[in-house]
């Protein structure tokens, strides 16, 4: 998700990798069983992910915004 906001947000919409992101982030289960949280940062010594249930339902909403809109 990360990857293809970043694509989207320097106008790479055209770039293969993020039409094939774009792809796998619609056809995730997640959107018919349930969204856990997608581990986005870790600290230095692993102990520590952050993300929530919220913010992964939040960056799949961005990427398939952005990715409809090119």
């Amino acid at each position: 998700m990360i990857n293809a906001i970043t694509l989207l947000n320097f106008n790479l919409a055209d770039h293969a990798t993020c039409a094939e992101l774009s792809e796998d982030i619609k056809h995730d289960s997640m959107h018919e069983d349930q969204w856990i949280a997608f581990k986005y940062w870790t600290s230095k010594q692993r102990s520590w992910w952050a993300g929530s249930p919220e913010m992964t339902a939040a960056l799949h909403a961005e990427v398939l915004n952005k990715y409809k809109k090119t």
